[in-house]
């Protein structure tokens, strides 16, 4: 998964989101039937599908319910973006990954020497640092440190 064209991470990020938005006994049938002839396709959304499953189980809710009150127009950008090179502790941002209704995620590297890592850095925006929007960034951060699939984050 770590050789995925942009267009074919939207195809898989398109299947994953149709596959949960079917009833958890039909999603299987449907990545096989979406999927096609293309077995690698199918075995990157069944990953995706089973992490979706554990992270699910691990917040305690359906990951749409979590999301839910954090999702805003994602276009719309904001006096707090960071451009490309800019210094944020020891990271420098390359560029923007992703934002929704709790801030920014943005692909930085390591820039203080002290070892490569290319890594997701998430600011979370002005006003959302309330007690239970951080507790949700808390439980987030921890689900996402027990997952391990190629094509989430560490």
């Amino acid at each position: 998964m770590n050789d995925l064209t942009a267009d074919r991470w939207r195809r898989l990020d398109t299947l994953l989101e149709e596959a949960l938005a079917r009833e958890p006994d039909a999603r299987t049938a449907y990545l096989r039937a979406a999927c096609g002839g293309d077995p690698a396709l199918y075995a990157e959304a069944v990953a995706l599908l089973a992490s979706a499953g554990e992270a699910a189980h691990a917040l305690g809710e359906s990951l749409a319910a979590f999301a839910a009150p954090l999702l805003t127009d994602g276009d719309a950008a904001g006096p707090d973006d960071l451009a490309p090179g800019t210094l944020v502790g020891p990271y420098r941002i390359v560029g923007e990954a992703g934002r929704g209704g709790m801030g920014v995620v943005y692909r930085a590297r390591r820039a203080d020497g002290a070892f490569e890592k290319t890594v997701a850095l998430k600011l979370v925006k002005r006003g959302m640092d309330t007690d239970e929007v951080l507790a949700r960034f808390r439980r987030e951060r921890q689900v996402l440190a027990g997952l391990d699939h190629p094509g989430i984050a560490r």
